[in-house]
């Protein structure tokens, strides 16, 4: 809800010592409206792992892949 709530979220993540992601099983399809391309994957960190249901990625007018919305599941701890 808002870039600061988000900020605050992945700030604890990160103080609590989880690290080092790493996507696998990646698959890229287009958005259904033509507004950028839709990720899905597995993945796995030093402290967890999970899947990634849907992170939408859309191309920017500069030209650079910006992360317009992600959900991902937690599905146990490592």
């Amino acid at each position: 809800m808002g870039r600061e709530e988000i900020q605050t979220f992945w700030q604890n993540i990160i103080d609590q010592g989880f690290k080092d992601v790493d996507y696998t099983e990646v698959k890229w399809t287009p958005e259904e409206n033509g507004n950028g391309f839709i990720l899905t994957s597995s993945w796995t960190m030093n402290k967890a792992y999970g899947v990634v249901h849907r992170e939408h990625w859309v191309i920017d007018t500069d030209g650079k892949a910006r992360l317009a919305s992600d959900k991902f599941e937690v599905q146990g701890e490592r």
